[in-house]
């Protein structure tokens, strides 16, 4: 043993307090924007005896366009879906 710590004066440290115990708890809710879980207006009706002319680009824009336009509507439903 070193005799300079043999003889010291100096006091033992009081001993301290344990560490605080920290809970942490994770809750995940789902929330919905109202917009999502609100009705999708109904699709407009094709007029009986209607027709469509045009070329066959413009036509097929309005195909696709029709196609994009169901698959949004799947969208919004399968997320509604989610949320009940």
């Amino acid at each position: 043993m070193i005799s300079a710590c043999a003889t010291s004066r100096a006091t033992k440290p009081l001993p301290r307090d344990p560490d605080p115990i920290v809970e942490t708890r994770t809750q995940t809710v789902r929330v919905c924007p109202p917009e999502l879980l609100a009705a999708l207006p109904a699709r407009p009706a094709r007029p009986a005896g209607g027709s469509l002319t045009g070329d066959k680009p413009t036509l097929d824009w309005v195909g696709a366009l029709s196609r994009w336009g169901d698959s949004i509507a799947a969208l919004f439903g399968d997320a509604a879906k989610q949320c009940s």
